[in-house]
């Protein structure tokens, strides 16, 4: 089992990809959607949650291998799914030349079949890390770190 500092990280980094996800079915459902592809800010807020969430899979394959889930290691097994979603948070967070790189249209051509995936992805996740958080005790830990990130959000909001 990983330390609990490392699950921390780990809940931390699902918090953010969380609240993006949030963002984005916000965004996509809001008056000024236009059909078919939401407000200006959709394609933001996805491709960062996409990218987020890419940094969790990456987490749990490359340092945090003592973990077992058997829905998110099934997951996982979508090797080419895994590969395009790396791609993507690549192309989010890494300059891109063109404007619409393969390397974003590639994961989006495989339509709701990736977009199903990554929702799977994502409650797997969630599931996990409360269990993890109901399982170590640490369940308050994870209502201060909530309440730390919608107080920063609240100061945030007040600034603008």
């Amino acid at each position: 089992m990983a330390s609990e500092q490392k699950m921390l990280s780990l809940y931390n980094y699902f918090a953010w990809a969380d609240h993006m996800k949030r963002l984005y079915e916000a965004s996509r459902d809001s008056p000024e959607s236009l059909p078919g592809v939401g407000d200006p800010t959709t394609w933001v807020t996805m491709s960062y949650w996409y990218g987020g969430l890419y940094v969790i899979v990456e987490a749990w394959t490359e340092n945090l291998k003592g973990l077992k889930d058997k829905r998110i290691d099934s997951l996982l097994h979508e090797k080419e799914l895994v590969k395009l979603l790396k791609k993507y948070r690549n192309a989010t967070f890494h300059y891109q030349p063109k404007l619409f790189h393969s390397k974003h249209t590639d994961l989006m051509k495989k339509g709701e079949k990736a977009y199903v995936w990554i929702e799977d992805v994502h409650k797997a996740f969630g599931a996990f890390l409360e269990k993890w958080f109901e399982d170590s005790g640490n369940l308050e830990k994870s209502k201060q770190i909530a309440r730390e990130l919608t107080e920063g959000k609240k100061k945030l909001a007040k600034k603008t």
